[in-house]
């Protein structure tokens, strides 16, 4: 008489899966008085423990005629720069840090040796960063005397990226606003009344990968500058998936 013997195996097959973007905090500053070329403009303080991945957008007038100065902070990080836009005499652009140095009463600087006139900037702490090199697809625009402005359509390279779209707009009365489903982190504040250096940053997180190319609306008086990029997100660890097979013995 033969005997069967079941036997199940269960198979541990990895499965990929991604950390969820969370944003930790942001904040924008407008240089006070519009400056008078001082060497550097300082944020405010920021809270951004927990953060792994830094996000600016800076907008400033170009004593030099050429590009952007630099961006530091107070806890010594190195940043890395995209496309610096320009629009007539003023000129805008993203820098990012992947893996900071993070924590309470974070201040961030806007520097040049040729002075920073009409600064503004915004700063944007997330987590569900890659914790190497996130940066995938870019893109920047200036114009002058518009109410919209886009940075350029990109598509990210892959699934379950974060785009952020940053706004830098000369002489602004009014609070600006952004389309294609994206969320204002956080804008320079407007009164109405008194025109002000703008700047401000949104975000998207995406799914399936798909085009994005937002635009922004704002009173247009002057220099308008935008950007826009598309960073990965952490992959998890691998999680287990169970899958059964039968062997027959005889």
């Amino acid at each position: 008489m033969r005997r069967l013997l079941l036997v199940l195996l269960f198979l541990l097959l990895p499965a990929q899966s991604f950390a969820a973007w969370a944003v930790i905090s942001s904040l924008c500053n407008e240089q006070p008085g519009s400056g008078n070329g001082d060497p550097s403009f300082t944020t405010g303080t920021l809270d951004t423990t927990g953060a792994n991945l830094l996000i600016v957008y800076a907008l400033q007038y170009n004593h030099d005629g050429g590009s952007s100065g630099t961006i530091s902070d107070s806890r010594s990080n190195t940043w890395n720069y995209l496309t610096d836009q320009a629009s007539g005499d003023h000129s805008g652009r993203m820098a990012y840090v992947y893996a900071p140095s993070v924590g309470s009463g974070q201040t961030f600087s806007m520097n040049d040796d040729f002075g920073i006139s009409n600064g503004a900037i915004c700063v944007l702490a997330l987590s569900g960063s890659l914790s190497t090199d996130p940066i995938d697809q870019q893109a920047s625009a200036g114009n002058y005397a518009v109410t919209t402005i886009q940075a350029g359509a990109i598509t990210p390279a892959s699934n379950n990226q974060i785009v952020i779209a940053g706004l830098g707009a000369r002489n602004i009365y009014n609070a600006v606003s952004i389309n294609g489903g994206f969320t204002i982190a956080n804008q320079s504040t407007t009164d109405g009344v008194n025109p002000i250096n703008l700047a401000a940053i949104a975000y998207l997180v995406q799914g399936a990968a798909a085009s994005a190319n937002p635009t922004w609306t704002d009173d247009g008086f002057e220099n308008n500058v935008a950007g826009i990029a598309s960073f990965k997100p952490a992959v998890t660890p691998p999680a287990a998936i169970a899958r059964r097979r039968s062997i027959v013995l005889q």
